[in-house]
């Protein structure tokens, strides 16, 4: 106010002494002049940092704040603790900085977060889809904690995140029950799940036999999820035909078959299972079917029998690993009904043996029919197999074992077939005779299912290597003169460079993608046309 008062009075003056003659007046505005300036010089800055007027120094600054500057020809303020002082007007010092912050003083001081009682680790928030991420150290006081969201799609972490999706991130599974979160056993879980529904089981090794439910789904997060037991289906038989699914674990089985149509506890049952009309429907993924020990001289991956019904087994991107494979053999029923068997993008190989033994069966015949073809299949029936992108690694005796038994009307035979595309078939070295044969079609000629041998690519083989009836389409099929594949030593059916399978298909029979899901055709060669090529694998040069 002294300042805005002096200055007015000034201005008042000059004008004042611009209309009058006489030295009183002059002086006068010399005396108040400098009044002002005298009042103005001795105030220093007002407030925590405040800034100094002309002459006059700048104010402290507050706890961890920076002093003020100083007016023009006067000292800035010295900085609050562990600030900087402020810098001094023109021609004058600047202040001092405050004292620095000292760590485990118990004082809370500029630049620090913490004091003391520093965090070395921060404190999970419970939520899943963030990562608690740590900045600075104890050491500095100086630590501070913040919430990341989680990006990345990774499978038991519990956050499913934006932009993820089953399989890449198993954590997408919508789970209605949890193993061991809801119940301790695999079993307990399915007899209180609600149907349809999806049993999660956590990574870890589950002793005990497990019987399905229909439309109860078993989902785990791959081979860390173990079953030690026999998982049977023998209770999927359904008048829905809505499939119950097994995905993303390992099944271990000592004895019988990994999957079984077997009740729980009779691993070696005599009897198929009767469906009653009904339709086993069953889709394994991404599973793992092992067998440890021999029973009879058999070890299965998996033996699914059944009479009277339908049945829909879907086996994909999958391992079967025993002394033998995936057996499927069905009896139709006196009314119509849908057998259907896909196999697609899967290995199959010895287990503790030296080779595997039939690794896919699927014989199918008519109930009461006696010999083939004596009963002709009631309208409507429907058999399919669909064997594509396997690799058959070590087979003794044939890959693929089924038959051509049936007798069908004319539109039921037109929408049947057996066929086996696109397989990697290896026996193993030395073996002759039966032994090394690749697919067996056990039938008489001009039955059905009609079959389809195409792009197949055989290593060691027989020179003929189909036995039984001949299939009714041929195409495409490969014996190569020299090793085709990458490392078949050491188990790995990708295709060398230069391999005689690369380009040389039927693109008629090539199905889209290969075993691993990349896509077909690829111009393997290198020739400017891109074919696909012979054998599970596309190769990518």
């Amino acid at each position: 106010m002294v300042g805005l008062l002096g200055l007015s009075g000034s201005s008042s003056l000059v004008t004042l002494a611009r209309g009058r003659r006489g030295s009183a007046l002059w002086g006068l505005v010399a005396v108040v002049s400098a009044a002002f300036f005298a009042c103005g010089g001795e105030e220093d800055g007002t407030g925590p940092g405040g800034g100094g007027t002309t002459n006059g120094q700048g104010g402290a600054g507050g706890g961890g704040a920076q002093g003020g500057a100083g007016g023009a020809g006067a000292q800035g303020g010295t900085g609050g603790a562990g600030a900087q002082g402020g810098a001094g007007g023109a021609g004058a010092q600047g202040g001092a900085g405050g004292t620095a912050a000292v760590c485990g003083d118990g004082v809370v001081e500029g630049g620090e977060t913490c004091d003391g009682d520093c965090p070395a680790t921060c404190p999970d928030d419970g939520d899943a889809c963030t990562e608690e991420v740590l900045s600075g150290s104890p050491e500095t006081c100086d630590v501070v904690c913040a919430a990341a969201p989680v990006t990345a799609c990774v499978s038991g972490d519990g956050c499913c995140p934006a932009g993820c999706s089953a399989p890449e991130d198993l954590d997408c599974v919508v789970c209605d029950v949890r193993v061991p979160d809801d119940h301790a056993t695999i079993a307990e879980a399915i007899a209180a799940a609600p149907s349809p529904g999806v049993v999660c089981v956590r990574p870890g090794q589950y002793a005990g036999d497990v019987a399905m439910r229909p439309h109860v789904s078993l989902q785990g997060y791959g081979p860390s999820t173990e079953i030690q037991g026999n998982v049977s289906v023998r209770a999927l038989g359904d008048a829905d035909p809505t499939p119950t699914s097994i995905r993303d674990l390992r099944v271990v089985s000592s004895a019988g078959g990994a999957l079984t149509t077997c009740p729980v506890n009779q691993p070696a049952c005599a009897s198929s299972a009767a469906l009653a009309g009904g339709t086993l429907a069953l889709t394994a993924e991404r599973v793992e079917l092992r067998s440890t020990t021999q029973l009879n001289g058999t070890m299965y991956c998996a033996t699914l029998e059944t009479f009277g019904g339908g049945v829909q087994i879907v086996l994909r991107d999958s391992l079967c690993a025993g002394g033998r494979g995936f057996r499927v053999v069905g009896g139709l029923p006196a009314t119509a009904v849908s057998h259907e068997l896909v196999a697609e993008r899967n290995r199959f190989m010895p287990g503790p043996g030296d080779s595997i033994f039939d690794p896919i069966e699927y014989l199918v015949n008519q109930t009461g029919s006696g010999t083939c073809g004596a009963v002709t299949s009631p309208a409507g029936t429907r058999v399919k197999a669909t064997i594509v992108n396997n690799e058959f690694y070590r087979t003794d005796y044939e890959g693929v074992y089924t038959s051509k038994c049936l007798a069908l009307t004319a539109a039921d035979a037109a929408a049947s077939s057996i066929e086996v595309r696109n397989n990697s078939f290896v026996v193993p070295q030395g073996v002759s005779g039966d032994r090394a044969n690749a697919v067996w079609v056990n039938g008489v000629a001009g039955l059905f299912p009609r079959v389809v041998v195409a792009n197949n690519l055989y290593w060691r083989t027989n020179a003929n290597p189909l036995r039984g009836t001949q299939p009714d389409v041929m195409s495409g099929n490969l014996l190569p003169a020299s090793d085709p594949f990458l490392d078949v030593a050491g188990g790995s059916l990708l295709l060398a460079p230069g391999s005689a399978a690369i380009d040389a298909a039927d693109p008629a029979h090539a199905p889209p993608v290969d075993n691993r899901g990349v896509p077909r055709p690829v111009d393997g060669n290198l020739d400017g046309i891109s074919l696909p090529d012979v054998g599970a694998h596309e190769y990518v040069p």
